[in-house]
């Protein structure tokens, strides 16, 4: 049996038991309550939770037991010191007491006692790794690019088809299935996300509620909604409709009103919307090439619902949080990092996926559009040491980094009940991505006749499809 036959039969068995636990029983349209006591199948199935979760924390890379005598692997960090992310660094420089930062620190230093190794954090910006690249310097195992900037890399030839990286499983739990999923092309993966990072998560999309106006207006529990895969964008639309309200009683919706959505711009959340209505604009076809879906009547739809939604009901509100803080927004469209920000919230909130399109969709997206994502450099030589350290990095953070981020960082110190917590482990097996493998420029001017409230988007495709068509084509033959 192959190690990746064998790691997702143990994952699938880890997943399976919590599955089977009983949801939290919801008392009225409020807040749910648990139960008082747990049932003897509740118990049986916590207990075989917990050793298949023992099973599974037991499973390690089929990786050489070698060491290389102190030798460097770098990291080029491009993204250091962006405030997107909850941390930005790989190596911290010395433990502090924080429980991220002491994670990230420890796993560096795991990794480098197995192999004896030197692991180096290297700051520096994309157009100097993609210098060093270009002139054959061999001077990093991988580096990062956001997922706008990343294909330009990928077409100048200076990534490394990951399906071809020894030692590297796509196929473990400590690596992104969505992302090899939706960036794959051609049958290759020149980029993707692994548990050595958390980017993705911290620029994925979500959407917050507010639990006053819920209880307030006695609006159903959404956490009950999302279980029954009954949120979708006409259920975000009635229950929001219910709150709007004319305030200042000047005959507009303004500043001083009361909105039923909010976003900090039309942008994030019509991509969001289209996401989580599995609208893509660029999606992949099942024999795994790219095709255009926004020419097709249901991208024409979705894309239509939304406008019918936002443009048309005085339910959305643009601007920055303080107004969903203030209780004068019900359901709040943003990223995962920007949870932090609302810790000072008086009232309490909770988390949501991006709603579905229609209840048949029966899966929940949530775009990450344009986090850092991983790619191994040509002009990186030895490919089986780079194989080597980027799997047993992804492995030790898959143990220790992600659930400090996601536990801590998340849970524990910004979701304020249990079934948010639920809804960031749904979140996090949804994290989707839209392949920008023709650039952004036509995405971008879309999101701008969204923008104008322009229902024609058939004439506005039409005349842009022969030169985009055109470039998908190219790519294609160039790398099929």
């Amino acid at each position: 049996m192959s190690s990746g036959i064998r790691i997702r039969r143990l994952f699938s068995a880890f997943l399976s038991p919590l599955m089977m636990i009983p949801v939290l029983v919801s008392c009225g349209d409020g807040a749910s309550q648990p139960s008082a006591a747990m049932t003897e199948a509740e118990t049986a199935a916590v207990s075989a939770a917990e050793e298949t979760e023992t099973a599974a924390a037991e499973i390690r890379p089929d990786l050489p037991d070698e060491t290389y005598g102190g030798r460097e692997f770098v990291l080029f960090n491009t993204f250091y010191g962006e405030s997107k992310y909850v941390d930005s660094e790989i190596y911290p420089a010395e433990l502090d007491g924080e429980a991220l930062n002491d994670a990230l620190y420890e796993r560096c230093r795991s990794v480098e006692e197995q192999y004896d190794v030197k692991i180096t954090d290297t700051h520096g910006s994309l157009s100097q790794a993609k210098k060093a690249i270009s002139a054959g310097d061999d001077a990093f195992g991988v580096t990062f690019a956001t997922l706008t900037d990343i294909m330009s890399c990928v077409t100048a030839g200076y990534a490394v088809d990951l399906m071809t990286m020894p030692y590297i499983d796509l196929e473990a739990p400590w690596w992104d299935q969505n992302a090899k999923d939706k960036l794959s092309f051609c049958g290759k993966l020149y980029y993707s996300f692994s548990d050595l990072i958390f980017l993705q998560l911290d620029n994925c999309r979500a959407f917050y509620f507010n639990k006053k106006m819920i209880d307030d207006f006695g609006l159903e529990n959404p956490y009950d909604i999302v279980r029954d895969y009954r949120w979708t964008i006409d259920k975000m639309t009635e229950m929001g409709l219910k709150v709007v309200e004319d305030i200042d009683g000047d005959g507009r919706m303004g500043q001083g009103d009361r909105y039923g959505v909010m976003s900090w711009g039309v942008t994030g959340l019509y991509e969001a919307l289209l996401t989580g209505g599995d609208a893509e604009i660029v999606k992949q076809g099942d024999d795994g090439i790219p095709y255009f879906y926004c020419y097709t009547e249901r991208f024409a739809d979705v894309y239509t619902k939304i406008l019918d939604t936002m443009g048309q009901n005085d339910i959305f509100y643009i601007g920055d949080i303080t107004k969903f803080m203030q209780d004068e927004v019900l359901f709040n469209c943003n990223s995962l990092n920007n949870t932090v920000n609302q810790r000072t919230m008086d009232t309490d909130f909770g988390i949501l996926p991006v709603p579905m399109y229609e209840e048949s969709q029966q899966k929940y997206q949530n775009v990450s559009p344009n986090a850092h994502a991983m790619f191994v450099p040509v002009s990186a030589q030895d490919r089986d040491f780079t194989g080597i350290m980027l799997e047993a990095l992804s492995y030790e953070s898959s143990k220790t980094v992600y659930p400090a981020y996601y536990d801590i960082m998340l849970k524990g110190k910004s979701a304020r009940d249990n079934e948010s917590e639920e809804m960031l482990d749904l979140i996090k097996s949804s994290v989707s991505y839209v392949i920008k493998i023709t650039g952004t420029k036509f995405s971008d001017s879309l999101y701008t006749q969204m923008g104008k409230n322009n229902y024609d988007i058939g004439s506005f495709v039409e005349k842009n499809r022969e030169k985009n068509e055109t470039a998908l084509a190219d790519v294609i033959a160039e790398f099929g």
